[in-house]
């Protein structure tokens, strides 16, 4: 098993409400505005480190870049689904979003979405590799 399904979507919005409410508190306290950028990229990749933690520690093994690749792949795919679920009731339920959506050529809209879930998927091998790496690092010092 190259990650935990139901596992990975837990740890992917306990990270997304964490991310928030620092975001928030940050915020407040500081007066200063983080990007919506830190609020997408940082869940991925922490819920992709702690898969790639998780492998390391059951299978004390580095799997190919094949296999990583994969797992990412997958990864993406539930992340795709996840945002899906919110994105279409909310499009549904709101015309005027819907309206300027349409306003865009559909190649443009196909190429973003494209695009959008590459990254996605890059982001997400990155996030494993390293939670992996980190995991086989430290079963190698408490080893000695």
């Amino acid at each position: 098993m190259l990650f935990r399904g139901i596992w990975f979507c837990l740890n992917f919005a306990f990270a997304f409400l964490a991310t928030f409410m620092g975001m928030l508190i940050i915020q407040n306290v500081t007066g200063l505005e983080a990007s919506i950028v830190v609020l997408v990229i940082l869940p991925l990749v922490i819920a992709s480190m702690v898969e790639g933690q998780v492998f390391g520690r059951r299978y004390q093994v580095r799997p190919s870049g094949r296999l990583c690749w994969l797992a990412s792949l997958r990864m993406t795919a539930m992340v795709t689904l996840m945002a899906l679920c919110i994105i279409i009731p909310r499009l549904i339920s709101d015309q005027q979003d819907l309206a300027e959506l349409a306003e865009i050529e559909a190649t443009g809209r196909a190429l973003a979405f494209m695009l959008m879930i590459a990254v996605v998927w890059v982001l997400l091998r990155l996030g494993y590799s390293i939670g992996l790496a980190t995991e086989l690092k430290g079963q190698q010092f408490s080893d000695k």
